[in-house]
């Protein structure tokens, strides 16, 4: 949703006084990289760990003592609101 807020709004120049929107689907996109080979390598490896990351993850034992493991893998910052992943 693209939407113009008079006066001025969304371009400097534009000299409509007043506000509207248009509706915008987008059908396809078009991604470039631009870069050197070896950032496309590091971004590959990246990508697998997170891959890895992921499958490790879905594997997670839950033991009898539910609140527990929740409180455990909330300060690892895996799940809950807070994933920044402190230390204690």
């Amino acid at each position: 949703m693209f939407t113009h807020i008079a006066p001025g709004g969304s371009f400097a120049a534009n000299v409509a006084h007043e506000e509207y929107s248009y509706k915008i689907e987008v059908e396809e996109v078009e991604v470039w990289g631009c870069g050197v080979d070896n950032a496309r390598d590091e971004q590959k490896r990246a990508w697998e760990w997170e891959r890895r990351e992921a499958e490790r993850r879905q594997n997670v034992r839950v033991r009898e003592d539910l609140e527990f493991d929740r409180a455990l893998l909330e300060m690892a910052g895996i799940i809950g609101g807070n994933r920044s992943g402190g230390s204690m």
